[in-house]
């Protein structure tokens, strides 16, 4: 499945996936919100980066944010929380282990 995996650097706990198809979603979604969402959505697919503190905290912010916004129940906006929940949790650990995260894209 192509996509970028987020995982915490040096940990033995499962990544979350952030699906090509999902992204392309929320970037057509997303593309007058100004730059609330970057930091998510403007990732090189094919590339990898490290997210500082700050960053994780932005992303948990840009997760709530996703988790609000797509409310309604059907597929995709069920994968946007879905993903958000997933990528939420995954960054609150990161912040209580004292670890980076890392976006690998495929």
């Amino acid at each position: 499945m192509v996509g970028i995996d987020f995982i915490i650097v040096d940990s033995a706990k499962r990544g979350v996936k952030f699906e090509e198809k999902l992204h392309s979603y929320l970037s057509k979604k997303m593309n007058n919100q100004g730059n609330e969402y970057d930091l998510l959505l403007r990732l090189d697919p094919y590339g990898n980066r490290l997210f500082t503190v700050p960053e994780i905290k932005e992303l948990i912010n840009i997760c709530v944010s996703l988790i609000n916004k797509f409310n309604k129940d059907d597929w995709y906006e069920n994968r946007v929380r879905k993903f958000s929940k997933k990528l939420m949790e995954l960054c609150e650990l990161a912040l209580e282990q004292n670890k980076v995260i890392e976006a690998i894209g495929d």
